[in-house]
């Protein structure tokens, strides 16, 4: 659509470990606060949750793997092993830099290699279907 599902409720970013590891999380905690958006790390999911007035998001962190492949961080990645490994692990080829761009929202943004592969390792049963909550 490259633009914003009208039925979702919240937006999913990702970045690699090695992009936000050297920042302080108290700074990033501070320069978020002082545009009223909290943000906090969940260490089970590998992911910073960001709030705002109601509005959601959930900032994923990545991390390269000794087998050529991109993982979810998160203490989630070791004790559900088989589970994760299914759902949140993907080539790392697909993030080769230089990333390919594309339109989403009017922005100019970066996007994973090869269209939906991604969506094939991450949703592997249903990432063609479309899923509207019911009542849309």
């Amino acid at each position: 659509m490259k633009d914003v599902l009208p039925w979702d409720s919240d937006v999913d970013m990702g970045l690699m470990a090695d992009e936000i590891n050297h920042i302080d999380e108290q700074e990033l905690i501070d320069r978020f606060a002082s545009k009223n958006i909290s943000i906090y790390y969940r260490l089970w999911l590998g992911s910073y949750r960001i709030d705002r007035n109601g509005a959601r998001g959930d900032l994923m962190v990545f991390q390269k793997t000794f087998f050529s492949s991109i993982s979810r961080s998160g203490l989630e990645r070791w004790i559900l092993f088989p589970h994760h490994v299914k759902y949140h692990r993907f080539p790392a080829r697909l993030l080769k830099k230089p990333l390919p761009v594309s339109a989403f929202a009017g922005v100019e943004i970066s996007v994973p290699r090869e269209g939906n592969e991604v969506q094939k390792y991450t949703y592997p049963n249903d990432w063609w279907k479309e899923s509207k909550p019911v009542g849309c």
